[in-house]
Order: structure tokens, then C-alpha cells, then sequence
């Protein structure tokens, strides 16, 4: 367990986590995370070394939990535009351009966010 900490303050420094930051969702945490997520997606496409790919969908899991308590009514309109587009009835998109729309919002919510 001290090498995994000790990997940790490795992985994390420079990243922007809080100081003393006790898991509270916070838009500086949840910027830290995305950094974090970012470095270690890099590190298993660039080594390709899937060791890290757990740790990776357990950040996602925990930004993504950010999101929904830091920005409930964003979050909310996401699921729902989501919901729509799987129902029967909606009309086809390809994956690479729901992808790209899908980049451009969450953008544009983050630096909406990181601006206040």
C-alpha cells in the first residue's frame, strides 16, 4: 500500500488537486481528476500497457459522480438528450459525430465552470 501512495502523489503532482482534498466534489477536484484521467489514457496508448485501465475506469466513475452533484441541471439535460437519442424513433447518427458533440459540450460546461 505505500508504493501505491507513494505512486499516487507521483501521478497526481501538478495535477491541481486540493489542498488536504478529502474526496468533496469541487470544480478544481474534478478539473485534478480529468488531468489525471488524460495522463494515464496517454501512458496506456502510448506503452500499451493496460495495468492502469482499471484505476482509469475508476476516475471516470468518480468524475463522472462529480458532475452530476457539481452541475445536477447540465447533467440532467445530457441524460436526457441521451435517452432521446436511443428511443426507437430518433434518427441515426454516426458514432464519431455524437462523439464530437458530445466533446464540444462537455467543453464548453467545463470551461463555463472553471470560469467562476
Amino acid at each position: 500500500m505505500e508504493a501505491l501512495a507513494s505512486a499516487w502523489v507521483k501521478a497526481v503532482a501538478g495535477a491541481g488537486f486540493p489542498p488536504g482534498f478529502d474526496g468533496t466534489e469541487s470544480p478544481d477536484a474534478h478539473h485534478a481528476i480529468q488531468i489525471v484521467e488524460a495522463r494515464i489514457r496517454d501512458y496506456i496508448v502510448s506503452n500499451n500497457d493496460r495495468r492502469l485501465f482499471s484505476l482509469l475506469h475508476l476516475l471516470g466513475h468518480a468524475s463522472l459522480r462529480m458532475e452530476q452533484v457539481l452541475w445536477p441541471e447540465e447533467y440532467s439535460r445530457i441524460e436526457r438528450e441521451v435517452e432521446e437519442a436511443l428511443a426507437d424513433d430518433s434518427p441515426s447518427i454516426p458514432h464519431e459525430e455524437v462523439k464530437a458533440q458530445w466533446a464540444i459540450q462537455r467543453a464548453e460546461l467545463l470551461k463555463k465552470h472553471n470560469a467562476k
